[in-house]
């Protein structure tokens, strides 16, 4: 993906070698590679193959959620915990975001997604929800990257 040649596992650059032995290489980065292959015949005519390898970015982002909130009473403001969110890919300001809660009654409320912040970046702004009945209280941060990986950290408030 940066354009840079491959080096085997060697350490020898796969470019101008020769096509009588075997090169093996580990890919460590998703993106697409490009692969090119070019001789020449007795004659001196050149030949050319081209085809690219696509690796997918296939690992999901991670959230590390600061202390949260157990308990509280009916008209508490329950304020969201900070969320880290990282990605091994997708930039962190790309991860989008979604911070809902799952209420007592079964409604699903959104709190703030990262739609309506630049990028994913939780740590500058406060999420607050205000808890207006009795039971469990399920609040959900899902972070996806560019390839659509998705996790989900969740926790529960009880409110008595």
């Amino acid at each position: 993906p940066s354009g840079e040649i491959v080096k085997d596992e060697n350490g020898t650059e796969i470019s101008g070698v020769s096509a009588d032995k075997a090169y093996s290489f580990r890919i460590i980065e998703s993106g697409q590679y490009k692969v090119e292959y070019s001789t020449r015949d007795e004659a001196g005519n050149p030949s050319m193959l081209n085809y690219g390898i696509n690796i997918l970015d296939k690992v999901a982002p991670t959230i590390k959620l600061a202390k949260a909130v157990k308990t509280a009473k009916v008209g508490d403001k329950i304020t969201l915990p900070e969320a880290t969110i990282t990605d091994d890919v997708t930039p962190s300001d790309k991860v989008i975001v979604y911070r809902t809660v799952r209420c007592p009654d079964g409604r699903l409320n959104i709190i703030g997604n990262s739609e309506d912040e630049i990028g994913g970046d939780s740590t500058k702004t406060t999420y607050v929800y205000t808890v207006r009945y009795t039971g469990e209280y399920r609040f959900m941060i899902l972070a996806m990257d560019e390839a659509g990986n998705q996790t989900v950290a969740e926790f529960t408030v009880t409110v008595e």
